[in-house]
């Protein structure tokens, strides 16, 4: 394994796995670490639904929807409480994200589905439309999808393997060490998902 990468990806799940993906696509190389014996993380076990707007499956289906209407709808469910820059950022590239996925082989029925664990496009909880993507064979799939696309770009996947700490040097992350190996990268991405386990992160940040 080379010591010193573009981009080092830690945790394989399907945010990792994205990461890695869209690195790789623009010519980096990557390195991605996950501490299980598999892919997928929690994205494998989940419905794998994805939230978007202004999307193909939608127009196939005459539902009409934009980004800007997910925003508007998006802010006065969580009463405008959130970043607004940082939400219509997300909603702006929530179809275009969409449809990158499905054109790397992600398969989302066109069909109206009455739940969230249905593939298909479904009203996800309090959706003011019907914009929930549930791809065929849920999340599993979709992990199944970002992984061969992974493989296929040349990413370098290391199972079973956990990053202990980054490398910090001038104010900056310079790599990461797993089983005591440094590594060196040009950027980071941690993807390891939440801290709920977490207890002085916690107390840190949900006091």
């Amino acid at each position: 394994m080379n010591q010193e990468w573009d981009v080092v990806v830690v945790g394989g799940g399907g945010a990792g796995l994205t990461a890695a993906v869209t690195a790789a696509e623009e010519g980096a190389s990557v390195l991605l670490f996950e501490a299980e014996r598999e892919l997928g993380g929690s994205t494998r076990l989940s419905a794998g639904m994805f939230t978007a707007a202004g999307t193909s499956v939608q127009a196939s289906l005459g539902v009409e929807d934009s980004a800007e209407r997910f925003y508007q709808h998006y802010m006065d469910l969580n009463q405008w409480m959130l970043n607004p820059a940082l939400v219509a950022a997300f909603c702006r590239a929530s179809g275009p994200t969409l449809e990158w996925l499905i054109g790397l082989g992600v398969e989302i029925p066109a069909a109206v589905s009455g739940d969230a664990h249905t593939p298909g496009l479904c009203r996800a909880g309090v959706e003011d439309v019907w914009r929930g993507h549930v791809p065929k064979d849920q999340g599993y799939g979709l992990v199944q999808v970002l992984a061969k696309a992974a493989r296929g770009l040349g990413v370098e996947i290391v199972l079973g393997t956990r990053v202990q700490r980054l490398i910090e040097e001038g104010g900056r992350v310079a790599g990461v060490v797993a089983d005591d190996v440094e590594v060196r990268a040009g950027a980071v991405v941690v993807a390891s998902g939440g801290f709920a386990r977490n207890p002085d992160l916690l107390a840190r940040h949900y006091p």
